[in-house]
């Protein structure tokens, strides 16, 4: 009989399932069990992985991906659609980034359709993955100076609430970096 059923008799009955063994005193118990997790020393506690160990683990949570698929591919889409002064503006006045325009959208979007193909297939590109890491590496690193440029104005841009679809390309700069890392190790 295992330790386990012996405890799980032992609640059910009342006693001990075996009552000349050590195992019937509760402190004998924990210590054989602990003693039976060798990777743990006895008088050590199971600490969760911190912060970025578990944003950089090769499994991705739940929580990852939703993050992933709405600050990777949905808000920069909306961003780039309804880009009041990026890119270009309403008014007729250049955007803040309207030179840069050519080769950052096409970038935006080619990091949208790589994060869309990284999310739905994963491992399974095989040697692809080494190609959409270094995709992810360079959008990020872009996504990151756009990001860190649009800050101050995302900050006046919280008044009135739209401002926070400027911390999009921060967040976009993580999302993209976490993951090439991950296609990297993959790859």
């Amino acid at each position: 009989m295992s330790v386990r059923a012996a405890v799980a008799v032992e609640e059910f009955i009342g006693e001990a399932a075996f009552p000349n063994s050590i195992l019937a005193d509760p402190m004998s118990r924990e210590a054989f069990l602990l003693e039976r997790n060798e990777d743990l020393p006895p008088d050590a506690e199971q600490v969760p992985p911190g912060f970025w160990k578990r944003q950089f683990s090769a499994a991705p949570t739940a929580k990852q991906d939703r993050f992933d698929w709405t600050f990777s591919v949905i808000l920069p889409v909306i961003c780039i659609a309804f880009d009041p002064f990026v890119f270009r503006t309403y008014g007729g006045g250049p955007g803040l980034f309207e030179k840069f325009a050519p080769i950052a959208i096409p970038l935006s979007y080619t990091a949208v359709m790589a994060m869309m193909l990284w999310l739905l297939m994963g491992k399974r590109l095989g040697a692809t993955n080494a190609l959409l890491s270094g995709i992810f590496g360079v959008c990020a690193v872009v996504s990151l100076a756009i990001g860190v440029v649009l800050f101050p104005f995302s900050l006046v841009g919280l008044i009135a609430i739209i401002g926070v679809l400027g911390f999009t390309p921060l967040c976009m700069s993580f999302s993209l970096l976490r993951n090439a890392v991950r296609a990297y190790r993959v790859a």
